[in-house]
């Protein structure tokens, strides 16, 4: 079995604001492969010099804006939030996110790519084309869309897995690099007790699809005890994330948990 699966005719079309280039039987491999345990990787998806205007932007936005933690219904504003290992989340982390609503205009194309890569999960899991893109939905799941720094200093992700529920794989893009951006830490799954360094394999503008249950984190973006809030270096992602709303609320669900609380 190859783990990690590289496919490049997947591209996003600014036109249709929609990811193209693939048939069905494409959407049938990834399924099989999701289901395997793989990893598949879209490789330059996106507009390499579009993402970094995200990144560069949203990063404008936290160094003028003060961080928030609002209720989310269906006309919340967009917000940005700053995580340091918070008491009542289901999985610790250090970092901070601009939450970007389908309802509301982005900051660019943020919303755009988010929504594409809404409506390409909802493909692959079988979902209505625009479920959770445009509302909370009567089951209450969410797309919880954002653009999230994991910063140097400390950032990072605790081990764990997440629900399969609804969403069937994860789906998320990449706006930054390591080496050039962050030197060390980073995704990584664990595969026989066997860690393996997805962003080893990860480029700007790629979009990579996991398994929910597939042991994964982010370790330390270059380690340190203080988080550098206010430099634009650590790992960067697109993350457009179906969820329960109640999980947003610090209440846990089956099949989620952090593998390193005790």
């Amino acid at each position: 079995m190859e783990l990690i699966n590289k496919m490049y005719h997947f591209k996003y079309n600014d036109q249709t604001k929609r990811i193209e280039g693939f048939s069905e039987q494409d959407i049938i491999h990834i399924r099989e492969k999701i289901n395997r345990g793989e990893v598949i990787i879209l490789k330059n998806c996106f507009d390499r010099e579009a993402s970094i205007e995200i990144r560069k932007k949203t990063f404008a936005y936290f160094q003028n804006n003060e961080p928030l933690n609002l209720p989310i219904t269906n006309d919340t504003p967009n917000f940005y939030r700053r995580d340091n290992n918070p008491e009542k989340s289901a999985v610790k982390r250090v970092k901070q996110a601009y939450n970007a609503f389908y309802w509301n205009k982005g900051l660019g194309d943020d919303v755009h790519y988010l929504r594409a890569m809404s409506i390409l999960r909802n493909k692959i899991a079988e979902l209505p084309t625009e479920y959770a893109t445009q509302q909370i939905e009567p089951d209450h799941f969410i797309t919880l869309s954002s653009v999230a720094q994991y910063p140097l200093g400390g950032g990072y992700l605790s081990k764990h897995v997440d629900p399969l529920n609804k969403q069937f794989c994860v789906i998320i893009s990449c706006l930054s690099e390591k080496g050039p951006d962050f030197p060390k830490g980073g995704l990584y799954i664990e595969v026989n007790n066997e860690r393996i360094y997805l962003d080893d394999e990860i480029e700007i503008g790629d979009v990579y699809l996991m398994n929910p249950s597939t042991i994964h984190g982010v370790e330390p973006i270059d380690e340190g005890d203080q988080p550098e809030w206010s430099n634009e270096k650590g790992r960067w992602i697109l993350f457009p994330s179906l969820v329960e709303l109640k999980t947003l609320y610090g209440e846990k669900v089956k099949g989620l948990k952090d593998l390193n609380e005790k």
